[in-house]
């Protein structure tokens, strides 16, 4: 999982070497976060949903899933 050039490393069996890239962007004086999936081979998901993303953005309190393992996005 790659942050704005920062790789975060998750132990799982289930996610791919670059599953993911979350960046942010400025837009009208605001930062929108953007999840991306880099074609990963288990998928991203999103909140509840269960088809996989391709890129969505993210809002304070999403819950990411990336392989087995399930996070949520805080906006600090």
């Amino acid at each position: 999982l790659a942050v704005e050039g920062h790789n975060v490393v998750l132990q799982d069996d289930y996610i791919s070497g670059k599953h993911a890239n979350i960046k942010f962007v400025n837009k009208d004086g605001d930062r929108i976060f953007i999840l991306t999936d880099l074609d990963s081979t288990n998928g991203t998901y999103l909140n509840d949903s269960e088809e996989p993303i391709a890129r969505e953005e993210l809002v304070d309190n999403d819950t990411v899933t990336f392989g087995s393992t399930k996070m949520k996005f805080k906006c600090l």
